[in-house]
């Protein structure tokens, strides 16, 4: 291999490595972006009642809460 060769990979590498920096910034702002989404549903899910849910869903967690009383 001579030093021709050398230098054209080296900086095939460069731009390689630039690309995944890029990559690597922009897949940082998504997963802070997820992180706070995540965080408001979680909040949104810390103040959910009983009456936030369809009625579908109300007769289930009624149903499931008197399981649990009944120890079934």
């Amino acid at each position: 291999m001579n030093i021709q060769n050398i230098l054209l990979e080296n900086e095939a590498l460069h731009e390689e490595n630039d690309c995944l920096k890029k990559r690597v910034e922009i897949l940082t702002v998504e997963r802070k972006n997820l992180l706070q989404e995540n965080n408001a549903l979680k909040k949104k899910l810390d103040n959910l009642t009983l009456w936030d849910l369809s009625p579908k869903a109300q007769e289930e967690a009624g149903h499931a809460l008197a399981k649990d009383l009944l120890g079934r």
